[in-house]
């Protein structure tokens, strides 16, 4: 019998230290050992199902795919118990990110239509400036030519003065 608890021993160890794909193969019948060596395998098998249940369904929501949920078929007593835990904080977190990308989208829209309505003002500033440019560009014109004729009303009154003089 030492040999099968070596053995027995052997895969607990393993198991403990993570190792959950180890088991006692070549149990030979008729032995004290023969049930708990059958009874760990079991155990073994319960355990690494649920992990590799609760890991394909966590690593598909971390994919943004919260469809795969632990599947309960299997999963006897405790472990029966953990899947509903986790499968409704699946649903949760779907739920919570299905709300955060909606809201994401909505400020987005807002994000967009408020650039846009920027873009609109700053062509119309725009317009309005070159507006105002032309407008000051066509006084300027006119004060020039004003300035020009004010000289040429003022030399002639001189003129006109001086001629009045001789008279």
């Amino acid at each position: 019998h030492r040999r099968e608890l070596d053995r027995l021993a052997a895969v607990l160890a393993s198991a403990a230290a993570g190792d959950l794909d180890r088991r006692v193969l070549d149990i030979a019948g008729g032995h004290a050992l023969s049930r708990p060596q059958h009874d760990l395998n079991h155990l073994l098998d319960v355990v690494e199902a649920f992990a590799k249940e609760a890991s394909a369904a966590l690593a598909q929501a971390s994919e943004g795919a919260y469809f795969r949920t632990i599947r309960l078929e299997g999963l006897p007593g405790s472990y029966g118990q953990f899947a509903p835990t986790v499968n409704p904080a699946l649903d949760a977190t779907h739920a919570r990110t299905t709300d955060i990308r909606a809201s994401a989208e909505r400020i987005a829209g807002q994000i967009t239509g408020v650039a846009e309505e920027l873009t609109d003002e700053a062509k119309r500033l725009a317009a309005s400036s070159r507006s105002t440019q032309a407008e000051a560009q066509r006084a300027a014109g006119e004060t020039a030519a004003g300035a020009r004729a004010v000289d040429e009303a003022a030399q002639n009154l001189v003129t006109v003065g001086a001629a009045t003089e001789e008279l």
